[in-house]
Order: structure tokens, then C-alpha cells, then sequence
């Protein structure tokens, strides 16, 4: 009967660097990428980005902050429109 050769650990901790990594570029690119627009009254936060496919890409992330600041937080593309683009506010935000 041959035996089980141990795992190496080296595999593990190299894919766990590269995980994390991979994550903190996304949390970096939320933050670095966009800009914040915070409504001091009111319990809402917008996040502009350039592209609309980077705003898809960091709604995940901006649930977390809602989540973690119990805000809510809008994110928009401002491809054409600049920051005038920000949607009306009602008296219930």
C-alpha cells in the first residue's frame, strides 16, 4: 500500500494571498474610483462612478457599506452627465 503524501501548506497560503489581494483591490477600487456625495440630514449616501459597468460592478459592495453604515447608499454611472445626474430626493429619504 503506498502512503498519503502530506499537503503542503505553501498551495494553500498562495491561493489565500491571492483571495485576499483580489479582495482588497476590489474594496480599494470602491472606495479609490468613485466619489461620495454624503447628505449630512438625510440617511442616504451616493456613490458616482465613470462607467456604468463599474457601478454594476461595486453594488455588492455598496450594500456592505449600507449595511455597515445603516445608510442607504444610491450608486450611479455619470458617463454623459456629470455630478448634476444625482436623482431627486424625497421627503421620505
Amino acid at each position: 500500500m503506498t502512503e498519503r503524501k502530506p499537503l503542503s501548506l505553501l498551495p494553500i497560503i498562495a491561493i489565500f494571498a491571492v483571495v485576499l489581494s483580489l479582495v482588497a483591490a476590489y474594496a480599494g477600487g470602491y472606495f479609490w474610483l468613485g466619489e461620495r456625495a454624503d447628505f449630512g440630514d438625510k440617511a442616504i449616501i451616493f456613490r458616482s462612478y465613470d462607467r456604468q459597468w463599474l457601478a454594476s460592478a461595486f453594488n455588492p459592495a455598496a450594500r456592505v457599506e449600507g449595511w455597515i453604515t445603516g445608510k442607504r447608499v444610491e450608486v450611479i454611472a455619470t458617463e454623459d452627465a456629470g455630478w448634476t445626474s444625482f436623482p431627486p430626493l424625497s421627503e421620505d429619504d
